[in-house]
C-alpha cells in the first residue's frame, strides 16, 4: 500500500517501429466469401509489408 506524494522525474522515450508482415486468412463460411483485413497501430492504418513508427513514454517516478 502507498502512503505519500508520488513525483514524477526523468522520463524516458522508446521509439519502435511495428511492421505487419502477413495476414494468413484460414476460414470463412460467410455467404459470397467476403475477406477484410485492417490493422491499426497507434491510431494509424497500416497495409501488409508496411511499417508504423510508434514512441512509447515511461516516467520513473519517487515518493517524496
Amino acid at each position: 500500500m502507498f502512503n505519500g506524494t508520488y513525483a514524477l522525474e526523468a522520463s524516458a522515450t522508446s521509439t519502435y517501429i511495428v511492421t505487419f508482415q502477413q495476414a494468413t486468412l484460414v476460414s470463412n463460411d460467410h455467404v459470397g466469401n467476403d475477406w477484410a483485413i485492417a490493422v491499426q497501430v497507434a491510431g494509424q492504418s497500416i497495409s501488409e509489408g508496411n511499417s508504423v513508427k510508434v514512441s512509447s513514454v515511461s516516467a520513473k517516478g519517487s515518493t517524496v
